[in-house]
């Protein structure tokens, strides 16, 4: 039970809470400036701790429950309540409702846009090491994280997949490695094994891919292989030779394999989620980065805002096209994004990840939500006419029961069935 009082929980609660918190800060500000009135603006959910103080007729409330905070329209639900939610225009009720999603996109956009200045642009023709795997030819010859490639066997390296060819060619064979460290250049000198690509399972044979040894930490020793085991098949296409393997666990680096496997005599299958580019080697390496300034760090969290948005927008159609597999696009709580959040490295990616999730999902068209409100709102704008507020507050009821309900569910199907966090 010690993760409850870790700081990674702590850091994870206030992180969500923010996220939550600024979304109900867009529905305030916009109510503000629209002319709708709001009663209370609460920081945590009820029950209320102590009212904070009261400014432009809103109280500003502590809750106990700290996630984040809610606001209290006034007359929200009622139409005949002067200076409420209700009774306010359709354009400026759909103003203050788009206005919690878009606080959240903007805030994903902000953080893409600081984790380019935190981490720099890749340079697309160098390549440095991330990582050095401990017990691997690697680590043994002095490679160390930050060391910038030069060159293998002469061979100038100016791009991640010649550096991969390059090792895979010499596997069992030692390689001249020539990187530029603290801004010396320097010649190492690397006795590969003969390892898969980024599995960090070594193997002797060229026929038979028989398990010699497993690299501690290495996506092989979390899958639970062992020497000895015979691997049969990678994803369900057999394997019959050294090079074959090497191909297909190289096709999915950075994804998860199904593997069959021979141990004692009976068959076995399990999975491995494929870490960074580890190969022969023992390294985690891409390419290398660089400073960037406000300017390129603008464009280029703009290109990974849209790219995420687009992702997460097109789910469904690539759930129906068979792009992406059921189980990756499962639903998730609480429990399961902390399962994600603890194997992260960089708090500031998950945060921007779920911003962005946020927002999007706070547009859908379901009752109870954003979208599922500005969904009601639709008909009265196109038709002029609205729905019963009678019928919409018993749609957006329902709804919310049944939100509760489904998110009860998947934070006891995150705990029950745990989600593989990504390798």
């Amino acid at each position: 039970m010690d993760f409850l009082f870790s700081g990674q929980l702590l850091t994870f609660i206030i992180g969500i809470a923010a996220l939550i918190f600024v979304h109900e800060l867009g529905h305030f500000f916009a109510a503000r400036l629209l002319k709708v009135d709001v009663e209370e603006f609460g920081l945590g959910f009820p029950p209320r701790v102590v009212k904070l103080f009261e400014a432009g007729g809103t109280e500003f409330t502590l809750n106990w429950i700290p996630l984040g905070g809610f606001v209290r329209l006034k007359g929200e639900n009622d139409p005949d309540v002067e200076g409420g939610f209700a009774s306010a225009s359709p354009w400026r009720r759909l103003g203050v409702l788009f206005a919690g999603p878009a606080a959240n996109l903007l805030t994903g956009f902000v953080l893409a846009v600081m984790i380019v200045l935190t981490t720099g642009v890749a340079v697309p023709d160098q390549v440095a090491i991330l990582t050095v795997q401990d017990g691997t030819p690697a680590a043994i010859a002095g490679l160390r994280e930050d060391d910038l490639v030069l060159a293998i066997n002469g061979m100038a390296i100016d791009s991640t997949d010649k550096m991969a060819d390059l090792i895979i060619g010499n596997a069992g064979r030692p390689v001249e490695i020539e990187i530029l460290r603290d801004g010396e250049v320097q010649t190492i000198i690397v006795d590969l094994d003969k390892e898969s690509r980024s599995l960090g399972a070594l193997y002797p044979g060229e026929d038979q891919i028989v398990v010699e040894r497993i690299i501690p930490g290495s996506p092989a020793e979390e899958a639970g292989l062992q020497a000895g085991d015979q691997i049969l098949a990678i994803n369900d296409q057999t394997v019959n030779s050294a090079q074959q393997f090497e191909t297909l666990v190289a096709g999915y680096s950075g994804g998860e394999i199904s593997i069959l496997y021979q141990r004692d005599g009976e068959t076995k299958t399990t999975s491995a989620n494929l870490g960074e580019r580890t190969y022969a080697l023992g390294v985690g390496y891409n390419n290398a980065r660089r400073e960037a300034g406000l300017s390129e760090a603008i464009q280029s969290g703009t290109a990974d805002f849209t790219l995420i948005v687009e992702s997460i927008a097109t789910l469904p159609v690539q759930l129906i096209r068979g792009d992406v597999a059921p189980e990756e696009a499962r639903p998730i709580g609480y429990v399961g994004m902390f399962s994600i959040y603890q194997e992260l490295q960089s708090p500031m990616f998950f945060f921007m990840l779920i911003s962005i999730s946020l927002g999007i999902f706070n547009l859908l068209p379901i009752p109870a939500l954003d979208g599922g409100r500005i969904a009601l709102i639709l008909p009265e704008i196109l038709l002029r006419k609205r729905v019963p507020a009678r019928y919409e507050n018993v749609i957006h009821m329902v709804g919310f029961i049944v939100l509760i309900l489904i998110m009860v569910w998947v934070n006891i199907n995150d705990i029950v069935n745990p989600i593989t966090p990504p390798g």
